[in-house]
């Protein structure tokens, strides 16, 4: 006798509907599929190689930070030593100039030199970036008398000792020795 043949599976509005004992195209095979697993000393050399990476981008970044504060450090004190001697070569009876810091204004270009020349606080502006220039651009100070300022002592303070000189002396000739010189740089080392 020939086997029963297979009855049609129903069709609902055009579309086959499946045999309830029939596996679903989606459903897991019974078989097990082999997945390929990679060694785990491979991702440890992939994870080393990023840490190694991280690491030597800091360190660079730490390095060209440092080069640029060294760099401006060494502008800021060339600048102070211009400045030094160009108050030497202004001024009469100096005999301790103190910087106390400088700070750059990027809107004006300029940079301003906080110092106390025998104890009176001035700020003198220097045109540009620290170390670009020492040219002064102007001072500013708190004039104590006006009619001493107008006969030339530094802020018109007679106190001081410090007065304008009758004759510009050249400021690549002048000596700082006789006169304390402290570098704002100094005090923070």
């Amino acid at each position: 006798m020939p086997p029963a043949p297979m009855p049609k599976p129903p069709v609902y509005g055009g579309v086959p509907v499946p045999h309830p004992d029939a596996r679903p195209p989606y459903a897991p095979s019974a078989q097990p599929t082999r997945r390929r697993h990679r060694p785990l000393w491979l991702w440890l050399i992939v994870v080393a190689i990023v840490i190694a990476t991280v690491i030597g981008v800091v360190f660079a970044v730490n390095a060209m930070k440092e080069r640029s504060q060294w760099e401006e450090a060494i502008a800021v004190s060339t600048t102070e030593k211009c400045l030094a001697k160009e108050l030497v070569a202004r001024y009469s009876g100096i005999t301790n100039i103190g910087f106390r810091g400088y700070s750059y204004n990027g809107m004006t270009g300029a940079t301003s030199y906080y110092a106390s020349i025998n104890g009176v606080g001035t700020t003198w502006r220097v045109s540009g970036k620290p170390g670009e220039s020492c040219s002064i651009a102007s001072f500013a100070m708190d004039i104590e008398n006006l009619q001493d300022s107008n006969n030339g002592w530094l802020a018109g303070n007679r106190q001081s000792g410090v007065r304008l000189r009758d004759k510009r002396l050249d400021p690549g000739k002048v000596s700082l020795r006789g006169v304390k010189v402290t570098y704002s740089l100094d005090k923070r080392a």
